[in-house]
Formats: structure tokens, C-alpha cells, sequence
């Protein structure tokens, strides 16, 4: 039962505490002493989650007060607290299994033997911390949708079924295997050294995917529709972050990717293979590579690479030059002397999870 006068701020009315008739309920809304049914519905949809099956309207001594019973739909809520799932299986049929507010921090790890099941009319919705360690079998929704979201999946951790994971803010770290019916990621960052897989990824304007652990490599199988930020660090000419498509890989209009030089490199024509493509490519421009803190004398170019009957499209970035580029604080010093030498793009965007969220 949900009591809410308070909530609603409703009258004072008489002492006793039966149950109001019809007839005088409607005799109440006509003198402006209660607030219509539709309206107050409408606010207890907004605010808990279930479907209202019984509503009384009663007359107690602080005023008249709804009473509402609601048969509910979540099978899980997580807020403020820790848990643990080992040996057990959690299934949900139709409901939510809802990870956080957002503002308090909760954690669900799914440990190893334990198996989540989310049916095909269920929804995870996480907020904060949710890792997978496990198995999760969703043929529903799972969504990261905030930006304290974030969402693990383990080297030990795999998800699996014909549902969709989506994420419109926060972090997904991947070291185990994403495999769903649709991946939509329209915010937020990607990261990790795993295996996401679907028939389509879709990597929205908003989103970043950033792959490895400083360095590391990030495997994607499916069509990959990307119109996101791929940020590659390079830590030396043998170790580099490497994006690679197992499928075909769309670039589309507004795809930027940011190399980031950790230091500066010795040598000439140094080759990064950061974007390994077996299948497909389609869209990419050379004007969509912007690089910070290395060289800024480059030439982007794609190598096929056969071998075993396979063959790799690989996009290569051959450095010309053993200069880096200036840090910032001396743009200023040398433009006026670099007249028409042409602009130097800069930008350093780095994104990291904190590391106790990674293992």
C-alpha cells in the first residue's frame, strides 16, 4: 500500500477512517477537495514501477488519503549497497533489475558459477558499478545510461543472447565476450581487450572507443557502423592500441581518430597497423586522423596483408619524420614564423576507468 498525502499535499477532512463511497468521492472532486484519479496515476507511474491494480480513497484524521495497491514488476532493485552473486542463477522474466540511482555508488558482481538470465521482456538498466565475472544470458535489454555507469565484463565473463545492449553515457570495459542481436552505443567509452559481436555494432557521434589497457587490443565482429572517436595511444613503434574488425567497418561522415604519443619516437617511415579491418572498408579519408604529443609529418594509407587465404585491409600510419610536434605552450612562439606552412591539428582526449573498477 502507498500512502501519499504528503505527496500530494491534499486537504484536511473528516476525522473518521472508512472508506469514501463513489458518491462522495465524486462529490469531493466537484468541490475541489481531491485531485482526479488520472492526474494521481499519472504520478504514481512516474515515481514506482508496477501496474496499479486497487485504489481506495480514504477520509483519516490528517485529510483525505488515497490508498494505492500496485502489483510490481521489478525483480531487482540495487541502491547503496554491495552484493555478490556465487553459485545461483537470478532470472528475470519481465521485469528490471535496476543497478543504482546514479548518485550512490551501489555494486552487483556477478561471481564465477553464478548465471544471470534476462528473458526477452526483462531490462537491466545500470546507473553504477555492475561486473560480470560469469554468465549473463539476455535475449531482453541491458543499457549503461549514466555517466557514473559502469558496465565489466571480466577475461572470465561472457554475454551472451538475441537481446541489445545499449549505452548512452558511462564506461563498458570488455575483456571477456559481448555477443548480442544489436549493439548501439550513442555515448560514453568502450574499452578493454575482448570480443564484442553482433550482426551491426553502431558507434554513435557521442562515443568513444578507446581499446586495451595502455596498450592493448579491441576486437569487434559484425558491421561496424562508426561515426564515434577511436582513440589509439602509442606507447612505441611495437606497442600501440589496435582496433580490429572481423566484418565490414563503415566509416561515416564526422569518424575522427585521435593518436596520442606517449613519447618521442626515434627512426623514419615507422608503421602502425592500429586499425586491422579483415572484410570491408568503407568511408575513411586521411582528414580523419588527428595525432597529439608525436609527429605531426605522417601518411595514412591501407595495406592488404594475405595469408591462409585471408586477407587483411589494414590502415597504416607511416611516420616521415623524427620531430615530435610542439607542445602547446610553444605553438605560440612559432607560429608567427611558420607562415604559410599549414595548421597543426592538436588534440588529446584520454579517458580512463579507474583501476579498481578493472580487476
Amino acid at each position: 500500500m502507498l500512502p501519499i498525502a504528503q505527496i500530494l499535499g491534499l486537504p484536511p477532512a473528516r476525522a473518521d477512517q472508512n472508506v469514501i463511497s463513489p458518491e462522495c468521492a465524486r462529490a469531493a472532486l466537484k468541490a475541489g477537495q481531491i485531485k482526479p484519479m488520472t492526474s494521481l496515476l499519472a504520478l504514481i507511474q512516474s515515481r514506482y514501477w508496477g501496474e496499479v491494480i486497487e485504489a481506495e480513497l480514504r477520509d483519516e484524521s490528517g485529510g483525505w488519503v488515497y490508498e494505492f495497491e500496485l502489483l510490481s514488476t521489478v525483480s531487482m532493485i540495487m541502491s547503496g549497497t554491495a552484493s555478490r552473486m556465487t553459485n545461483n542463477a537470478l532470472f528475470n522474466n519481465s521485469g528490471f533489475i535496476f543497478m543504482g540511482l546514479g548518485n550512490d555508488s551501489p555494486t552487483l558482481t556477478n561471481q564465477s558459477g553464478a548465471t544471470i538470465v534476462n528473458r526477452a521482456t526483462g531490462a537491466i538498466r545500470n546507473l553504477d558499478t555492475f561486473i560480470n565475472d560469469s554468465v549473463i544470458s539476455n535475449d531482453g535489454a541491458v543499457t549503461n545510461e549514466a555517466s557514473t555507469a559502469s558496465f565489466i565484463v571480466t577475461a572470465n565473463g561472457l554475454m551472451f543472447g538475441s537481446g541489445s545492449f545499449n549505452q548512452s553515457a558511462g564506461v563498458s570495459v570488455v575483456d571477456g565476450v559481448l555477443s548480442q542481436g544489436a549493439i548501439t552505443i550513442t555515448g560514453g567509452t568502450l574499452k578493454g581487450t575482448g570480443v564484442w559481436n553482433a550482426p551491426v555494432i553502431t558507434i554513435g557521434p557521442g562515443a568513444t572507443v578507446s581499446p586495451g589497457h595502455s596498450p592493448g587490443t579491441l576486437t569487434m565482429m559484425g558491421e561496424v557502423d562508426f561515426s564515434g572517436i577511436l582513440d589509439i595511444e602509442v606507447a612505441s613503434p611495437t606497442s600501440f592500441d589496435i582496433l580490429k574488425v572481423i566484418g565490414a567497418m563503415k566509416l561515416m561522415p564526422g569518424a575522427r581518430i585521435d593518436l596520442t604519443f606517449d613519447a618521442p619516437l626515434s627512426g623514419t617511415n615507422l608503421l602502425f597497423d592500429f586499425l586491422q579491418v579483415i572484410g570491408t572498408i568503407d568511408g575513411f579519408d586521411p582528414a580523419m586522423i588527428f595525432a597529439s604529443g608525436g609527429y605531426g609529418d605522417y601518411a595514412a594509407m591501407w595495406n592488404e596483408i594475405c595469408s591462409n587465404g585471408v586477407c587483411d585491409l589494414r590502415l597504416a600510419l607511416t611516420l616521415n619524420q623524427t620531430q615530435p610536434v610542439p607542445e602547446p605552450g610553444m605553438l605560440a612562439l612559432l607560429l608567427p614564423a611558420m607562415g604559410g606552412l599549414g595548421a597543426i591539428n592538436w588534440r588529446r582526449r584520454r579517458l580512463d576507468v579507474p583501476p579498481d573498477l578493472l580487476y
